[in-house]
């Protein structure tokens, strides 16, 4: 008979067991922070700001002066020396052109914008380095492409470890 009622009690403590488990996975909602989505805000909630303890999500301005606010932009130097300085929000407004999964204004547009419209050779220069391109390359396969306030000097055919990033000069010859 003692066997029995250790049997008994054995099930009865696997039942609660069990029975606290469910409760505690199902109370586990979105306003708990357990349940969280890769951005760390809950999933099913369109507005994470709402939520106490967690903080506010970052708004990019895509207009913002490149390429920091209070920064010089992009800078466009003419082979006589004449300087233009190019905003996030200037290569905004040109037109735009796509080049493998990159959008953004072709480089000559960008040029022609700073006033060049003459030249042999144009030397672009980023975070990563520089590249000099013919003006036979200059052709509408080769864009400024256009992310999370970044510039990026993009060539189609060229792997993307080639391509230079973070422009911050462009000098015509």
């Amino acid at each position: 008979m003692s066997k029995v009622i250790i049997v008994l009690i054995t099930m009865f403590t696997v039942l609660v067991l069990l029975t606290g488990c469910a409760q505690a996975t199902t109370t586990a909602g979105p306003t708990s922070p357990a349940a969280t989505s890769d951005s760390g805000y809950p999933p099913a909630l369109s507005n994470p700001t709402a939520i106490p303890g967690y903080p506010e999500p970052p708004t990019p301005d895509v207009n913002a002066g490149y390429p920091a606010q209070g920064g010089n932009g992009l800078q466009v130097v003419a082979s006589d020396g004449t300087t233009k300085s190019v905003t996030m929000a200037d290569l905004n407004d040109l037109q735009k052109a796509t080049v493998g999964s990159e959008i953004g204004p072709k480089l000559n547009d960008v040029l022609q914008l700073a006033g060049i419209f003459d030249f042999s050779k144009v030397t672009i220069t980023g975070s990563n380095g520089s590249k000099d391109l013919t003006k036979d390359q200059v052709n509408d396969q080769v864009i400024l492409g256009l992310a999370s306030g970044s510039v990026t000097l993009v060539i189609d055919g060229t792997p993307q470890e080639q391509w230079i990033r973070d422009l911050v000069l462009i000098k015509a010859q």
